[in-house]
């Protein structure tokens, strides 16, 4: 789906439910200073507290010993940048 300052953006689908998600992977090793720890950190925090039907919601959260796994839920087709 893209790509972000910490890692790649891919489509995926529920394996439960087969709704679609974004799922965000962000390789441990860009998150090599303190600074980087923290705003990952603080963009999960904030994902997980957003309850709007504007926003994407955050469902999990998976951890390996080389990447960390953003699963959201899937905004469509559509592009922020479109609508700038």
């Amino acid at each position: 789906l893209g790509q972000g300052a910490f890692g790649m953006v891919y489509a995926a689908e529920c394996k439960r439910t087969g709704q679609p998600r974004a799922v965000k992977a962000v390789s441990k090793k860009k998150l090599k200073t303190p600074g980087k720890v923290q705003v990952l950190e603080q963009e999960i925090d904030i994902h997980f507290r957003l309850d709007h039907r504007n926003t994407v919601r955050m469902y999990e959260v998976v951890q390996t010993r080389t990447d960390v796994f953003l699963v959201m839920g899937h905004a469509g087709e559509c592009d922020l940048v479109d609508y700038l």
